[in-house]
């Protein structure tokens, strides 16, 4: 194939020196794209790593076959360990994924996973790390679409002609929504995200006088935590299956810190979680773990604040304020 090319371009180049016709010139330069182009059109289909021994660049662990231009077809067996990419070439060694970086394709984010009946998205390029996985072992039919850079993984059986519709899975306890819970950091996962035990907060905050203001007292086991108003029913942790699910799911009952450091006796602005991926958490730097601090949020405002205590709670100082600003004042009578 690369003689071919090579062939194509001397001709192509002793044509155009000796054609003084712009438009054959142009005719010809078309003629010589389309060439190029079908012969970059993928003649082969490989999957690299579903049998669970670890991707190597030089060894297909499944062979698709070609149903169309760009479109391929087959079924792989597929362990519980796998972790694989989609190729068009191989390799000569194991390692050598720098030769075929352009030919492989990979997961959009790092620990996602794919799901089966689903289509999945991919992207050219090698990036060590980002791997498909599907969390579940046996054989199944693959298609891979290069035209829509899509492929699906579906169950190698024939559909039941009537089947029973599978209930949509339940991430959020219902009876939690509404609160105000505060949840301390816990570590990263492997795609550098924070995680957190939302099934059990570290601190739940009580309701107040006032509607949609939540306060208590915390004892902080870290410097960073989130805020929510509900909690899960799964534990996400680290390589957790499930923890993009989860975290789609708790997006819209969580709140995010505009710029991260939390002040002391400082009201601080909230904003609601519009992408978690991209979440801020809420930080105190220079926490005491051995104090315990009034929190107070108020969820009309999207405001919250840490206390060194109750007395420096910023949201009373105010309302004294504006209380004594909205009470006339009264002259004594003389007799």
């Amino acid at each position: 194939m690369n003689l071919f090319l090579h062939l194509c371009t001397r001709v192509y180049k002793k044509v155009v020196i000796m054609s003084k016709i712009p438009f054959l010139r142009s005719f010809i330069l078309f003629f010589f794209l389309l060439i190029v182009n079908i012969s970059k059109a993928q003649d082969a289909c490989y999957l690299l790593g579903t049998d669970g021994e670890g991707a190597k660049a030089n060894l297909a662990s499944a062979t698709l076959t070609k149903v169309s231009d760009g479109v391929f077809e087959g079924k792989a067996t597929f362990t519980e360990s796998n972790a694989f990419y989609i190729a068009t070439k191989l390799a000569a060694t194991a390692d050598g994924w720098e030769s075929i970086k352009d030919d492989v394709w990979c997961e959009a984010r790092q620990g996602s996973r794919v799901t089966i009946g689903r289509a999945h998205a991919m992207y050219k390029g090698y990036q060590e790390g980002y791997f498909f996985t599907l969390r579940t072992s046996g054989t199944f039919k693959v298609i891979v679409d290069f035209n829509r850079d899509l492929f699906q993984v579906s169950p190698d059986t024939e559909p039941d002609p009537e089947p029973d519709p599978e209930p949509d899975p339940v991430y959020l306890n219902e009876e939690s929504k509404g609160g105000c819970y505060l949840f301390c950091f816990l570590g990263k996962n492997e795609a550098n995200k924070s995680i957190y035990n939302f099934t059990q907060p570290s601190a739940t905050l009580q309701p107040t006088e006032t509607d949609g203001v939540y306060a208590g007292n915390v004892q902080f086991a870290s410097s960073a935590f989130t805020i929510t108003r509900a909690l899960t029913t799964q534990d996400v942790r680290l390589n957790d299956d499930l923890f993009y699910e989860v975290m789609d799911s708790l997006r819209p009952y969580r709140y995010s810190h505009p710029k991260d450091l939390v002040t002391f006796n400082e009201k601080e602005e909230m904003v609601p979680d519009k992408d978690w991926m991209d979440y801020v958490d809420f930080w105190v730097r220079d926490y005491d773990p051995t104090r315990t601090y009034y929190v107070k949020v108020d969820f009309n405002t999207n405001q919250m604040a840490v206390c060194t205590s109750q007395d420096e709670d910023p949201f009373m100082s105010q309302m004294m304020t504006s209380q004594m600003m909205t009470t006339p004042l009264t002259c004594p009578t003389s007799t």
